[in-house]
């Protein structure tokens, strides 16, 4: 039978239609008060011979039962609450665990019933299933479903009775079962059937009224221009908005093939739409009144009912005011607002189209970078509107001077570039013609800038760039073109050209830079020792902390090489602080091991370091935390930041001084020597530049100068130290100005691990000493 296989069927079955579940749902409410009463009565009934255990039934059925009417009454009022689905899945569990309820009272009740009261169970039983399926029928899944639960163990329960009576009621009620399933199935497709009737018949008038509705407002109310042509791309009628749009009659236009009227649609291009294939297209016509029209026209097949092509629908848009719009904003968006000239999109896209052109690949081209000097002073000062008219000015006098072709641009701020394109093929000629140009931009600021009545002279520093042909990466052609500028700035030159070894030499230090972010966490830093040794007899009285950078690849580094870098990354504070941290760890250590025999061992500080929050209590902390004197530690301060920083950095020196800190004048003469600072402060010790021993034997002027230095030193009581000892010669002539000098230099030793220091000049020292 085809019901059986509809029965087979139901695990292909999915989430039933939103209509289904409305019609479900609404039966449910209608029903289910209907089925309380019914296992009230049930609960009346058992009581008297199953005792308590009828109400716990009665219990939890009815509150499957009541939780299915809350559902129905909640779907009404809160149907987007859930999903479909969910709602549908809510619904099937609790209609099955209500039969599965049914099923447990067969099962675990029935056989405590005498025969009267078992055939009434299976009579009411059966009752309240039909009334169910009748509820659930409009989900025959669900309804099939419910009878199955319940019919299964009461099926089971009658054979298990083992009397003839229940043996044939049981056969019969398989009967019974097989029935009810076929009654569901046969209203399921009926209504299925009858309600997809109603639906295709429903869809089609709709779809007709659209359709009708849709052509209507497409030719009499549309606001863009409609025609429609048949086979031969004859324009067989428009509606008023294209006549409008052409200020032609519509008589006019109809009986004209498409692509005359619209000349770039070609024959072959409306073909293809008739064919099957929609078609964007622009055009452009000259009105009556001489106005250009720009439109949009966009082609579609038109079908008859058996998708056979009759024809063709043409929409037509005006975009003029749209295309003029887009064409001025491009111009507003590369151009500076407030010199008119072009900006940096401006000069992306210039630079775009002249790789575009043949003689970019033969010809050199130059390229001009320009920073106005101390233009900030005049927004400062003068305000910003005044500073604007400077930059109209200055915009104003290169269009003027450079009248041979080429494109002038301002960046941004006071920055501005100009390229000079296709000049010549010859590399010689290009150097020539590089200096012509860079002259006539340079003039323009000879003559002063009048503001306010008064006069004022403006500079920039130039960098210059030859543009190889064929080279495209205008970014890397801004960045050759900035460093030359800024190399012209901090040469105190007006131009300069692109050198690519100072470029180079730059990105080493950028990656320089970049690598001494983690040399401090990578423990990349060392430090090593120097003696410092008295003049008479070699001994060595102390030492100076000097640090190298192990880099993993470009092996030692001497301080000259990084420490700017670590100034100017900022670096050198953290750096300076863990010197400090292991120069005390390591006099702790050798004072413990009984081997400490110097004075002191100076380390090299930088002042601005000394204005640092909280530095004096911090460096003290440290110096008791090791269990140091402050004098086991000298603090060098360098001459030339010392006296640019004198006033600022007094009280913190004096504060140390106080403590015992001991301080020293590093590089002493090549910085802005003062003899205020040396009177004021009352330092601990002056060290001699070593640029003045370098040519103390050929040059008697630098003798003379050391003389005088030991005369200022002698008179504020300073000890005095001399750098850069490298030979006897030296050594010798410094001895007979003074013999009582104190020294270091690689003539006695060059700087040295701390472990090979200790080795030879501390633990010789106790020996001789024990």
């Amino acid at each position: 039978m085809n019901y059986l296989k509809d029965i087979f069927e139901l695990r292909h079955h999915r989430v039933v239609s939103e209509d289904t579940l409305t019609n479900v749902y609404n039966f449910a409410r209608k029903s289910l008060i209907s089925l309380i009463l019914l296992e009230t009565i049930f609960l009346y009934l058992l009581t008297p011979y199953v005792g308590d255990a009828a109400y716990i039934w009665y219990g939890i059925i009815l509150v499957f039962t009541l939780w299915r009417l809350h559902d129905a009454y909640d779907f009404k009022n809160n149907q987007k609450r859930y999903t479909t689905e969910r709602w549908h899945k809510r619904f099937v569990i609790r209609a099955w665990m209500t039969a599965l309820m049914y099923a447990i009272l067969i099962l675990f009740i029935t056989p405590q019933l005498s025969d009267y009261y078992q055939l009434l169970v299976f009579v009411i039983i059966l009752g309240m299933s039909s009334a169910e399926a009748n509820t659930l029928s409009y989900d025959y899944r669900t309804a099939i479903g419910f009878l199955l639960i319940l019919y299964v163990p009461l099926f089971a329960t009658m054979l298990l009775i083992t009397k003839v009576e229940t043996i044939i009621l049981a056969f019969l009620l398989l009967i019974y079962f097989f029935a009810q399933a076929n009654i569901i199935l046969h209203s399921y497709k009926q209504k299925k059937t009858l309600d997809s009737k109603e639906e295709k018949i429903s869809e089609m008038e709709t779809i007709l009224q659209e359709k009708q509705e849709l052509l209507h407002s497409l030719f009499e109310e549309a606001p863009i221009g409609i025609f429609s042509c048949d086979t031969d791309c004859t324009i067989i009628n428009c509606n008023e908005e294209l006549s409008t749009l052409f200020q032609s009659p519509q008589e006019e236009i109809i009986g004209q093939t498409a692509y005359k009227v619209f000349k770039n649609s070609t024959s072959g291009d409306l073909n293809r739409v008739l064919r099957g294939k929609p078609l964007v297209s622009k055009d452009s016509h000259l009105l009556p009144n001489s106005e250009e029209l720009l439109v949009e026209i966009k082609y579609f097949p038109f079908t008859d009912s058996d998708n056979k092509g009759i024809g063709l629908i043409g929409l037509v848009d005006d975009k003029t005011q749209e295309y003029k719009a887009q064409a001025q904003l491009s111009i507003l968006a590369a151009q500076d607002s407030l010199t008119s000239l072009l900006n940096r999109r401006g000069f992306e896209e210039y630079m775009k189209s002249i790789t575009k052109d043949l003689r970019y690949g033969t010809y050199y081209s130059l390229l001009y970078y320009l920073d106005l000097n101390d233009f900030k002073n005049i927004n400062d000062s003068l305000g910003h509107s005044t500073g604007d008219i400077v930059l109209i000015d200055i915009a104003r006098r290169l269009s003027k001077a450079l009248t041979f072709s080429c494109e002038i641009c301002r960046l941004g701020g006071d920055e501005f570039i100009v390229v000079i394109p296709f000049i010549s093929t010859n590399l010689e000629v290009m150097q020539e013609r590089m200096h012509h140009f860079s002259k006539k931009i340079t003039d323009i600021f000879k003559e002063p800038l009048v503001i306010n009545n008064s006069s004022h002279l403006l500079s920039a520093s130039v960098g210059m760039v030859i543009v190889e042909p064929n080279f495209k990466d205008v970014e890397e052609l801004i960045r050759r073109a900035d460093i030359a500028m800024y190399q012209a700035k901090g040469s105190g030159e007006v131009t300069s050209s692109y050198n690519a070894k100072i470029d180079e030499k730059q990105q080493e230090q950028f990656a320089l830079q970049s690598d001494l972010h983690h040399a401090l966490r990578e423990k990349e830093f060392i430090l090593l020792l120097q003696p410092i040794v008295s003049m008479p007899d070699d001994t060595v009285i102390a030492a100076e902390t000097l640090l190298r950078w192990q880099h993993p690849t470009k092996g030692l580094l001497s301080p000259d090489k990084f420490i700017p870098l670590l100034i100017k990354s900022g670096l050198l504070w953290d750096t300076t602080w863990w010197i400090l941290e292991e120069t005390c760890i390591q006099i702790s250590r050798w004072k413990r091991q009984n081997r400490w025999s110097l004075d002191y061992i100076s380390i090299n500080i930088n002042v601005l370091q000394l204005l640092e929050d909280n530095f004096a209590p911090q460096y003290l902390s440290m110096i008791e935390h090791h269990g140091l004197n402050c004098s086991d530690i000298t603090l060098e301060i360098t001459e030339q930041t010392l006296v640019e920083n004198f006033k600022n950095t007094k009280e913190v020196i004096s504060i140390l001084q106080q403590h015992g800190v001991r301080f020293a004048i590093d590089d002493f003469g090549v910085g802005y020597s003062s003899l205020s600072y040396i009177q004021n402060l009352s330092l601990d010790a002056i060290k001699i530049d070593k640029s003045f021993v370098l040519n103390i034997e050929n040059k008697v002027s630098d003798i003379a100068l050391i003389k005088t230095i030991f005369h200022i030193a002698e008179q504020f009581n300073y000890t005095l130290v001399i750098e850069g000892i490298e030979n006897e010669k030296q050594k010798e002539i410094l001895f007979n100005l003074d013999n009582n000098l104190v020294y270091q230099g690689f003539y006695f030793s060059k700087p040295i691990p701390k472990e090979e220091f200790s080795i030879k000049y501390l633990d010789s020292k106790n020996i001789i000493n024990s």
